[in-house]
C-alpha cells in the first residue's frame, strides 16, 4: 500500500474509532451504564452475526478476484454472483431471526426486555453490511482503497455520530440507537452503489460461470469465515459472556473502555490492509525473502503508534469515568489487561495472513479454536470472582495463545523470525512514559478532565521525543530537523 493509501485508511480508521468514541460517550451519559450495556450487548451479537454473514468472501475474494483480469467477465461474474449468494442467505436467516433466535436470545438475557424485536432490527442493517464487505475486498484489488475507505470509514462513521446525537437529544433509547446503526449501514451500501455505477463496475447479471466460480471460491472461504469467526469470538465473547453472568451495568462499564482499547488497532490495522494480496502473490512466486520483508515493515511501523496508543490506555484508562460519567468506574487493573491484550492483538494477529494466504487456513482455524476455549474456558472461571478484570484476563491470555502460536507456524513457513526484543523496548519506554506524565499531573492539578487532558499532552510530547531520538535514522533525524529549522526561519 502506497504511503498515501496508508493515509487515507488510517485516517478512516481514526474517524471511525473517534466518532465511535463520540457516540459511546453520548449514548453513556444519556442512558446511563445499564443502557451503555444493553447496546454493547447488542452490538456483539451483532458482530457475531456480520463475521458470519459474507460466508469469508470479504477474504476469500482478496486471494481469488487477483486470478482475473479487471473487468474481465470472470472478475465481474465473480463478483456479481458473490453477492447474490450472500443476499438470499442473510434473508433466510432474517427469517430465523424472527421466527426462533430473538426469542431464544430474549431469554438468556432477560435484563434486555425487548432483545428480540432489536435483534430483527439489527439484522436488516447487517444484510447491507455483509454486501459492502464483499465490495471491500473487490475495491482492494482493485486499487481503489481511498474510494472505499471515504465511504465507509468516514461518510458512514460520521453519519452514524449525527444521527445517534439527534436521537438520543430527542429522548430516544436503546431501539433508535440500534436503528441508527442499520441506517448507516444502508448509507454505505448506497454510496458504494453510486460510485460503482459512476464507475461502470455494477454488473447486475448472473451467470452460471460466474455462480461455478462463487461456489469453488465458497469452499475456500467457509474456511476463512469460521478462522475469522473463531478469531473474532475473542473480541465480543467477553462482552457477551460478562452479561450473561453478571448484569447489564457491569457490562456497559466494561464495554466502554474495552471500546477504548481497540483504538490500539487504528495504524497496525491500516498498515496491514494490503498484506494480504502482497502475500499471497510472493507465496505464489516462491518468494519467501518478500514474505519477510513484508512483515519486517509491518512490525517496524506498527510498533510505534501501536506502543503509543497501548502505553495511553493503559496508564489512562483508569480516568475515563471523567469522560462517561459519574456512573462509571475503571481499575487499573482493567486498564492494564485491556490495553496489554489488544496491543498483542494489534502486532501480531497480521500474521494470520500468511497462514491463510498460503493455503494453510485449516491450520488457522486449529490454532484460532485453541485460542477460543481457552478464553471460554478462562472467562467461566474468572468472571465469577473477579467480574469485568476477570473478562480483561481471560482476553489477554487467548490472545497471547493464538499469536504465539501463529508466530511460531510462520517462522517454520520463511525460515526466518520477524520478530525480535525492539519490538518489545518501545512500548516499555512509551509505558514509562506515560506513568511518568500522570504522576506529574497528579501532583500539580486536581483530578479533573482538564488535568486528564494535561498529561495526555505531556504524554504525547514524551512520545514524539522517544519516536525522534530511538526509531528514526540519523539521517531522517537530520531531515526533519532541517525541515523544522527551516520552517521556524520563515515563520
Amino acid at each position: 500500500m502506497r504511503r498515501s493509501e496508508t493515509a487515507v485508511v488510517m485516517g478512516g480508521m481514526l474517524v471511525q474509532q473517534v466518532t465511535a468514541f463520540l457516540a459511546s460517550v453520548c449514548i453513556a451519559r444519556y442512558l446511563g451504564a445499564r443502557g451503555f450495556g444493553e447496546v454493547a450487548i447488542m452490538k456483539n451479537l451483532s458482530t457475531f452475526v456480520l463475521i458470519l454473514a459474507p460466508l469469508g468472501l470479504d477474504l476469500a475474494l482478496l486471494k481469488h478476484s487477483t486470478f482475473y483480469p479487471p473487468g474481465s467477465r470472470e472478475f465481474n461474474g465473480l463478483w456479481t454472483c458473490s453477492r447474490v449468494l450472500v443476499l438470499v442467505l442473510n434473508l433466510v436467516l432474517l427469517l430465523l431471526t424472527a421466527a426462533a433466535v430473538g426469542p431464544l436470545l430474549q431469554r438468556v438475557y432477560a435484563d434486555i426486555g425487548d432483545l428480540s424485536y432489536l435483534c430483527v432490527v439489527a439484522l436488516l442493517g447487517l444484510i447491507f453490511a455483509a454486501d459492502v464487505q464483499i465490495s471491500g475486498a473487490i475495491y482492494r484489488v482493485l486499487g481503489r482503497i481511498n474510494a472505499y475507505s471515504v465511504a465507509v470509514n468516514y461518510c458512514q462513521s460520521l453519519l452514524r455520530l449525527v444521527l445517534t446525537v439527534l436521537v438520543l437529544s430527542c429522548g430516544g433509547g436503546v431501539a433508535a440507537v440500534i436503528w441508527v446503526n442499520s441506517i448507516a449501514y444502508v448509507s454505505s451500501f448506497v454510496a458504494l452503489s453510486y460510485l460503482d455505477y459512476r464507475n461502470s463496475q455494477t454488473s447486475l447479471v448472473v451467470s452460471a460461470q460466474g455462480a461455478r466460480l462463487s461456489l469453488a471460491v465458497l469452499s475456500e472461504s467457509l474456511w476463512m469465515a469460521v478462522s475469522l469467526l473463531i478469531y473474532q469470538a475473542m473480541r465480543f465473547m467477553d462482552v457477551l459472556v460478562l452479561g450473561a453472568l453478571t448484569n447489564t451495568q457491569v457490562t456497559g462499564q466494561y464495554n466502554a473502555i474495552s471500546g477504548i482499547a481497540q483504538i490500539i488497532q487504528i495504524y497496525p490495522m491500516a498498515a496491514s490492509q494490503m498484506m494480504g494480496p502482497r502475500i499471497a502473490e510472493f507465496y505464489r512466486q516462491g518468494n519467501l525473502n518478500e514474505i519477510i520483508s513484508e512483515l519486517k515493515l509491518y512490525l517496524h511501523r506498527a510498533r510505534l503508534l501501536g506502543g503509543y496508543m497501548f502505553a495511553g490506555v493503559a496508564i489512562f484508562g483508569a480516568q475515563l469515568d471523567l469522560v462517561f460519567g459519574r456512573g462509571f468506574q475503571f481499575s487499573w487493573q482493567l486498564a492494564m489487561l485491556l490495553a496489554t491484550g489488544w496491543y498483542a492483538s494489534a502486532i501480531l494477529s497480521p500474521f494470520g495472513y500468511v497462514l491463510s494466504m498460503t493455503g494453510r487456513h485449516k491450520s488457522e482455524v486449529a490454532i484460532l479454536g485453541l485460542g477460543v476455549g481457552c478464553l471460554l474456558l478462562s472467562l467461566f472461571l474468572f468472571i465469577p470472582y473477579l467480574a469485568d478484570v476477570g473478562a480483561a484476563l481471560s482476553v489477554l491470555l487467548a490472545f497471547l495463545v493464538v499469536n504465539l502460536v501463529r508466530c511460531a507456524y510462520v517462522v517454520r513457513i520463511v525460515k526466518e523470525n520477524p520478530l525480535s526484543w525492539r519490538d518489545l523496548s518501545i512500548p516499555i519506554l512509551l509505558l514509562l512514559g506515560a506513568f511518568a506524565s500522570q504522576e506529574l499531573g497528579g501532583m500539580l492539578l486536581d483530578r479533573s478532565l482538564v488535568s486528564l487532558v494535561a498529561e495526555c499532552a505531556l504524554y504525547s510530547c514524551l512520545s514524539a521525543v522517544t519516536y525522534f531520538f530511538l526509531s528514526l535514522s540519523a539521517s531522517d533525524r537530520s531531515r526533519v530537523y532541517d525541515r523544522v529549522t527551516a520552517y521556524a526561519r520563515v515563520r
